[in-house]
């Protein structure tokens, strides 16, 4: 590379996913087999166009404080992560959340993760190293992470489903929590059956989710 040049990496913007703290945030799933068990991340192409390699986690940090958010919002802890782990090239977790009881809201966050309403996690992670290009010729596109630290792991909803907002809405689960859990897509008023068609036809058209509506 000439001298004076930046390196593609140093000079490209900030990564897809980086909120303004530094975090970059990828999502996950909730694993097929238990709905307390979740796949943290893969080394599949993500919807970024990035690859995380599973060997490159460094899990230290988290296993000292694993607590468990919702939406990555510090004031809202819903339990704690155990067994986290590196598995067939996934990082994986199980989500502990707080006893029955404990909040209207905790009781809310069981009924639809056991019910697989709420499905979806979103891990935050710091580079502990320069991430490679994928392809060497156009580094610009997607990026191979390599090395990073995860510092939190939150459930988080997904506003555009509405199959699982439809479920919600049979839970009995009061309006103005619905709105707090699937955003501002929750049509007022109405049964989960015109609910669901409703938030079809909203999700057929494009723009109507916002960037902060998604995990």
């Amino acid at each position: 590379m000439p001298p004076g040049t930046l390196h593609p990496l140093r000079s490209r913007p900030a990564p897809a996913g980086q909120s303004p703290n530094g975090l970059i945030y990828r999502s996950g799933e909730q694993s097929p087999e238990d709905p307390r068990e979740f796949v943290m991340s893969t080394e599949t192409l993500d919807r970024y166009g990035d690859i995380i390699t599973a060997a490159g986690w460094d899990l230290t940090a988290f296993r000292r404080n694993p607590i468990a958010l919702y939406q990555h919002r510090a004031n809202e802890p819903i339990g704690t992560w155990s067994d986290v782990r590196i598995e067939n090239k996934q990082l994986r977790g199980r989500l502990n959340l707080a006893a029955p009881g404990t909040s209207q809201r905790i009781d809310e966050v069981r009924a639809m993760v056991d019910q697989r309403i709420l499905r979806a996690v979103s891990v935050g992670f710091v580079p502990t190293a320069d991430p490679e290009p994928l392809d060497e010729d156009n580094p610009w596109n997607g990026l191979k992470w390599v090395g990073q630290e995860l510092l939190e792991c939150s459930l988080v909803s997904m506003p555009a489903n509405p199959d699982a907002l439809a479920l919600a809405i049979r839970l009995g689960i009061p309006e103005p929590r619905l709105v707090h859990y699937f955003g501002p897509a929750v049509p007022r008023g109405i049964s989960p059956n015109r609910a669901r068609l409703q938030l079809l036809k909203l999700r057929a058209v494009p723009g109507q989710y916002s960037a902060k509506d998604r995990p």
